[in-house]
């Protein structure tokens, strides 16, 4: 009921977020990072339709190996935007 100690207590938050808030991100690695995960993401079908193909040919572990390359190839791209968080977090 008291408007007051409420109205403290959000000025106490929305000065926590404007304070968090307050960082520059760099547009340029957003977009940077936009572009890789669209161009990596798009190219990703093409990568699965050659690996299948590929291990059709193959047997035992050379196959199970080459089935793998995908999963790779993905976290591959998670370690890259991974990788950008933490350095855009540490300036």
């Amino acid at each position: 009921e008291n408007g007051r100690s409420t109205g403290t207590l959000v000025n106490k938050q929305t000065g926590g977020v404007s304070e968090m808030a307050s960082g520059n991100i760099d547009v340029r690695s957003i977009i940077g990072v936009l572009v890789v995960l669209i161009v990596g993401l798009s190219v990703l079908p093409i990568i699965l339709d050659a690996v299948a193909t590929a291990a059709a040919s193959l047997t035992g572990a050379a196959q199970t190996m080459f089935n793998l390359i995908p999963l790779f190839y993905v976290i591959a791209l998670l370690l890259a935007v991974i990788y950008w968080a933490v350095g855009t977090t540490k300036k």
